[in-house]
């Protein structure tokens, strides 16, 4: 199960109200593919700084250790400034042909 969660545009979390929006829980195929559709976070104050742009995971998988992290997009200007980002967890972006952007997070559990 890929749990994912991030905050608005504005860089608002929805923790508020009963509809928890821009969350969502997605069951992978045997195969442990896993695709979903959202809008591009945005950037909130961490202290002076701000935040780059980013979405949570917590991926659990039978026999698995849970992982916890954060994915963040290629080219963020706040990447080196940030406490938590690593370039190795930025995902570049593409154009989807539609007007939106499409990227890919690989994830590899570590077995229990």
């Amino acid at each position: 199960v890929v749990d994912v969660w991030h905050c608005t545009p504005d860089g608002d979390y929805d923790n508020d109200t009963s509809a928890f929006e821009l969350r969502g829980r997605i069951r992978t195929d045997a195969s442990g593919y896993y695709v979903f559709s959202t809008v591009q976070p945005g950037r909130y104050l961490n202290g002076a700084e701000l935040r780059p742009m980013h979405i949570h995971y917590r991926v659990e998988a039978e026999d698995h250790i849970e992982l916890v992290t954060q994915l963040y997009f290629a080219g963020d200007e706040f990447i080196d400034s940030d406490p938590w980002a690593t370039e190795e967890r930025a995902v570049p972006l593409t154009d989807d042909g539609d007007g939106g952007l499409v990227g890919t997070f690989d994830i590899v559990l570590a077995v229990a």
